[in-house]
């Protein structure tokens, strides 16, 4: 079991089955994100919308591994000549060819925020052709200032392996 403190301004996941209550005497406000929040507590005659295909699994995997640091999963997801193309001007800026260069592109990020950046996935649409958008909310921290922003990824896969991720 674990046991995790959410504050204000707080992006968190709250899986289906969990635990939670809230501590003090503040009113809790949350804002659902997901397509679910539309199927929730609907009538026994309603279907639930589509499951998830086998690529938004995939990326689901692949951003719990992320935050794990778990190599090995995300090296099972990613083609070994997958590329990441990062948008901009920045030093982490351009397309990592291959699955090493894209692990050190993870490992500056990392660097470069102290540890401090995350990418919080808010949610997955796919196509079920091997093509799949992440949104997710980053988060990092820098020389004491931190910045959140949404951003999003466009995976494509070929067979049970990412190929191209698109920031």
């Amino acid at each position: 079991q674990t046991e995790t403190e959410i504050g204000p301004g707080d992006l968190f996941d709250l899986p289906a089955g969990h635990d939670a209550w809230v501590l003090g005497a503040e009113p809790c406000v949350m804002i659902d994100y997901s397509p679910d929040a539309t199927r929730y507590a609907r009538g026994g005659s309603q279907t639930a919308g589509p499951a998830d295909d086998k690529y938004m699994t995939l990326v689901r995997r692949g951003y719990r591994a992320f935050h794990t640091a778990d190599l090995e999963t995300l090296r099972s997801i990613m083609a070994r000549d997958v590329v990441q193309h990062v948008p901009g001007h920045s030093q982490i800026a351009g397309s990592h060819k291959g699955i090493d260069a894209v692990f050190a592109y993870y490992a500056k990020l990392g660097e470069l925020t102290d540890g401090h950046f995350r990418a919080d996935l808010i949610d997955v649409h796919g196509d079920v052709q091997g093509h799949v958008t992440a949104v997710h909310q980053t988060t990092a921290t820098r020389n004491g200032v931190s910045r959140v922003s949404r951003g999003t990824i466009l995976f494509t896969f070929i067979g049970d392996k990412a190929t191209d991720l698109l920031e």
